[in-house]
């Protein structure tokens, strides 16, 4: 398993709201997750080389993301995964595994895994298993992060910035 291997899981930020409380869902089930949070223009860049320019600007970062991540040497290449959601739908985040998966060939690091997570059971991801525990917490997370987003938009409103 790639929590006993010492693999990092590598993860876009997507809503920092909510990914504070999957990573901690992670760690507490023995995962170390780096949540990715910045879009440089290194990363811009990294997206517009590795994804095709008539993909949708949220996936060109994301690509950028994960990959200027490994080539910038902030994890190592033998030692990571890369984790993206998976929706199933008709939009093209259901394209991100392929995107990140023909970075990753051209790059010449078809090695790193891709951890493709979904709850329809798209793709299986040997080495990594989504436990009923872990489940629990990232439910967790979510409501969470539903909650204190709900406050956040409610009551930013009414701020008065000096």
């Amino acid at each position: 398993e790639m929590a006993d291997s010492g693999y990092t899981i590598v993860a876009p930020q997507m809503s920092p709201i909510h990914f504070q409380f999957f990573k901690t869902a992670f760690a507490t089930g023995g995962h170390d997750v780096m949540v990715l949070d910045q879009c440089s223009d290194e990363v811009v860049k990294e997206g517009l080389t590795s994804v095709h320019n008539d993909a949708c600007y949220p996936s060109i970062l994301v690509v950028g993301q994960l990959i200027h991540a490994v080539r910038s040497g902030r994890v190592n290449p033998d030692k990571c995964a890369l984790a993206i959601t998976q929706t199933g739908g008709g939009c093209r985040a259901t394209n991100y595994v392929a995107f990140i998966r023909k970075a990753l060939r051209d790059a010449g690091l078809a090695h790193i895994p891709v951890l493709a997570l979904s709850a329809q059971g798209i793709e299986t991801n040997s080495g990594f298993k989504i436990k009923a525990g872990l489940l629990k917490r990232i439910a967790f997370g979510l409501l969470y992060g539903d909650i204190l987003e709900r406050v956040l938009y409610r009551v930013r409103p009414y701020e008065v910035t000096k």
